[in-house]
């Protein structure tokens, strides 16, 4: 790859399609062809799929807009001939000339062209499987994807299963679903898996279509890869896999009969590992309230409880799992009393079974509105607070999401600020010295707010002064470190708006 303009780094790839093919905005079909075809011969989709279908799109749009302009100049060119000439004249396509044949083509094309000589036999000549499958890519990317996809399906039936074959149908059938309407793209990638036993980059593809398309983790399809292979390595991670889909479509029951079918293919085989896959069954159940799945969750607990002492490797993830439990039994006690406080407990299961994106798009949302009445939020805090401090305290932890690796919301203390915010404190402490706590910490959330900072700088700039009390909060320092609905929204300000 080190002959493209494109960058190492995905994420820094241009968006303009323009520049992602390095053309020029009046660029013709040859030379958008031929920019694209040399790009898709680095970037091969079984190596790089998320680069493919960027160029691909890339290609597609460029394409269309190249379509238009054609049109609109045709018409041009009709309407400036009808001024010349009133004969009616029809419009021919241009032809591309072929490429020039190679000498010993142009020999057997002249000797077909004879009618005083018949034609010699010709000797076939056998092409590998990898050149032909690299030819029928370019067939593909010449435009020609049904004839290619038709090919694909012929080679297929001779080497079943093949995992090269199947990856180029896959993707065909991604970018060109008209090749063959109805069937989905999905059907390759397992028939490949079946075939190599869940090895090979079909499987990494295959969670990415469970995360895009969490429904396929109810299909025949996925269930009957798990009796695919006995290998305990692989079962479990496609089990995993299966189960992280399932739960996001709260499909539990399809978790417990997994449990239950796996249970005597994989424990005798690899006892950490079915552990590990216990924990990741718990990690779903958990965020259950049904009565059967929450019974199935206990029993699960108890199972994994009893492999502790085998399971010395695990004990980070055996403390993961104290803390999943204090969770769920607070999500389950929460009842909301509002519809600030709905939202914030439908997106918790999310804050621990999610992806950072997925947290994301689910955060920003709820943030913003959150934010918008701060006084409510502060509320919907406190109630949490009151039910579930493990509940409030994690969801505090998942705020980051919102924010840039390389930003820090909370940034460097400058001990000219730390005096400054002293001062300030001061002030507002000396105005409102006799208001009770609970009224005060709503004049500190302004105050917080307004000057963007966290109620534990206040405390520590205001730490061991004279006369920082106040009714109900004696050691006013101490009672702002330890107001944590009033500190995370704070912190989830200054994230939002940094």
């Amino acid at each position: 790859m080190s002959d493209t303009h494109l960058p190492e780094d995905f994420a820094q790839w241009p968006k303009d399609p323009h520049e992602l093919l390095q053309v020029p905005e009046r660029v013709d079909r040859r030379a958008l062809r031929g920019a694209y075809t040399k790009l898709i011969r680095q970037f091969k989709p079984e190596h790089f799929p998320d680069h493919f279908q960027a160029l691909r799109q890339a290609y597609e749009q460029l394409l269309q807009i190249v379509a238009w302009r054609e049109k609109f100049e045709r018409a041009d060119d009709r309407e400036s001939s009808a001024t010349k000439d009133s004969t009616p004249t029809m419009l021919m396509p241009e032809v591309v000339p072929d490429a020039p044949l190679d000498q010993a083509a142009a020999d057997d094309a002249a000797t077909f062209g004879r009618d005083d000589q018949p034609a010699a036999p010709l000797r076939p000549r056998i092409v590998p499987l990898a050149e032909e499958l690299d030819q029928l890519w370019q067939q593909s990317c010449d435009g020609d994807e049904a004839g290619a996809y038709r090919r694909l399906v012929e080679l297929e039936q001779h080497f079943p299963g093949n995992a090269d074959i199947c990856i180029r149908l896959y993707w065909l059938l991604v970018v060109a679903p008209e090749v063959q309407p109805g069937r989905s793209p999905r059907d390759w990638l397992v028939t490949g898996l079946a075939a190599s036993q869940l090895r090979g980059p079909l499987l990494e593809l295959y969670r990415r279509e469970l995360l895009r398309h969490p429904i396929e983790a109810a299909s025949d399809r996925c269930r009957n890869l798990l009796n695919t292979t006995d290998d305990a390595q692989r079962l479990s991670r496609l089990a995993d896999l299966r189960w992280t889909a399932a739960g996001k479509m709260m499909r539990y029951e399809l978790i417990v009969k997994d449990v239950d079918d796996l249970r005597p293919r994989i424990v005798m085989q690899a006892e950490e590992l079915w552990g590990r896959l216990l924990l990741s069954a718990c990690d779903q159940l958990a965020w259950s309230d049904e009565p059967r799945y929450r019974a199935k969750l206990t029993e699960l607990c108890q199972e994994v409880e009893s492999l502790h002492p085998v399971l010395t490797s695990l004990r980070q993830q055996l403390e993961r799992l104290d803390l999943l439990m204090a969770l769920s039994e607070g999500w389950l006690k929460h009842a909301p009393k509002s519809t600030l406080s709905a939202q914030l407990h439908f997106i918790m299961p999310l804050t621990w079974n999610g992806t950072r994106e997925e947290l994301q798009r689910a955060l920003t949302p709820l943030v913003a509105a959150l934010l918008l009445q701060p006084s409510d939020a502060l509320a919907v805090f406190d109630e949490v607070w009151s039910v579930s401090r493990p509940m409030l305290a994690h969801f505090g932890d998942c705020l980051p999401a919102l924010q840039h690796p390389e930003d820090d919301a909370n940034g460097p203390v400058d001990p000219r600020e730390i005096n400054e915010v002293r001062a300030l404190a001061v002030t507002l402490v000396q105005q409102f010295r006799d208001k009770p706590y609970q009224h005060f910490r709503r004049i500190m959330l302004r105050f917080c707010l307004r000057e963007m900072l966290g109620p534990e700088k206040v405390a520590a700039a205001i730490s061991g002064q004279p006369h920082m009390s106040i009714p109900g909060a004696p050691d006013l320092a101490e009672a702002l470190m330890g107001d944590l609905p009033l500190r995370i929204l704070c912190h989830m300000h200054r994230i939002y708006w940094s």
